[in-house]
């Protein structure tokens, strides 16, 4: 099912990054409930003790979780100077010298709009450093889907309640779509709402822009109803832009992204009397295979890209936690 435990590396990276000196990062082995606990008298937490933490580690009740530290940190900032401009790269290079680098660079990287991009970047590159370690601890994990590879000719993000005025133009373009005029409300309970049995980090309610105009939606759960299966909850084009092979290309660069991930199937929904979102789907290859409640459930098995072999050294990461 859906809701098995399942650790989302990048998010785990952002906060092993976040563990300093005095903190360790924990987790239950059986729900995989994550727990950061600190010494520091201003950071502890009230539902459980370092103390209680390190016991319960002796018990095997609890993981230690690798830090900061351990996920080469100092190794990642070097690693993304090679990504930024070179006018930048001197500067960049002075700051990891400095008697605080950590500080001293990340403040060269907001002087220059680039903090954001280097969180991501270091979540990605800690994220393959637990990768292995899941592994070593037998540890169910997925990688987070890469936007970029999912967004064809456009840009992507996800859509926060900020942008709920873009989504709401959008959907009123397509009043035949829903039994009622939607509304700012119903946009935001939209971009929360989940099936069954899911949560809501497999939930990626994303934005198509276009020379900065958002020109399709489409809400995508991942993993379910089980893992390495996709469920699509909506997509929908703005009717100006509609006709000109946007939802297609769209689709395409979504499965190309989903089968780089391990996603084989997909699945979606639509009414049964949406002759023209039928024909849509149909055309893309996706297959009807039941109906129930005036629904109709369209599914796809796509094959998935077969990785290159190359030798390489065997690397071995010792965990020294």
């Amino acid at each position: 099912m859906s809701n098995e435990p399942l650790l989302y590396l990048e998010d785990v990276a952002e906060q092993s990054f976040r563990t300093g000196r005095d903190s360790e990062l924990f987790i239950d082995p059986h729900t995989y409930d994550l727990w950061k606990v600190s010494n520091h008298p201003k950071y502890q937490n009230p539902d459980l003790s370092m103390d209680e933490a390190l016991l319960l580690e002796e018990e095997h009740r609890l993981q230690r979780l690798p830090k900061a530290r351990d996920l080469n940190e100092m190794d990642i900032m070097d690693e993304y100077i090679d990504y930024v401009p070179e006018r930048l790269q001197k500067s960049l290079l002075t700051a990891l010298n400095q008697p605080n680098p950590f500080q001293s660079y990340r403040a060269k990287l907001e002087q220059n709009g680039l903090l954001e991009d280097y969180y991501q970047f270091r979540n990605e590159r800690g994220a393959e450093i637990l990768e292995e370690w899941c592994q070593d601890h037998d540890l169910a994990y997925r990688h987070q889907i890469s936007l970029p590879e999912l967004a064809a000719a456009y840009e992507v993000k996800k859509l926060e309640n900020r942008d709920a005025g873009q989504v709401l133009r959008l959907m009123q373009s397509n009043p035949q779509c829903f039994t009622q005029k939607p509304s700012l409300r119903f946009v935001k309970t939209e971009m929360v709402r989940l099936p069954q049995e899911s949560m809501i980090d497999q939930k990626y309610y994303l934005g198509y822009y276009e020379q900065g105009k958002l020109i399709a939606i489409l809400d995508l759960i991942l993993d379910y109803p089980q893992p390495l299966h996709a469920y699509i909850r909506k997509f929908m084009v703005d009717a100006r832009n509609q006709n000109k092979g946007i939802g297609s290309q769209i689709v395409h660069a979504l499965e190309e992204g989903l089968a780089k991930a391990g996603f084989a199937h997909i699945a979606l929904e639509e009414k049964e009397n949406d002759e023209e979102s039928a024909r849509f789907w149909k055309k893309l290859g996706y297959k009807p295979t039941q109906s129930k409640n005036g629904m109709i459930r369209f599914e796809k098995e796509q094959e998935l890209p077969q990785e290159e072999y190359v030798p390489e050294f065997e690397e071995v990461h010792e965990w020294n936690f």
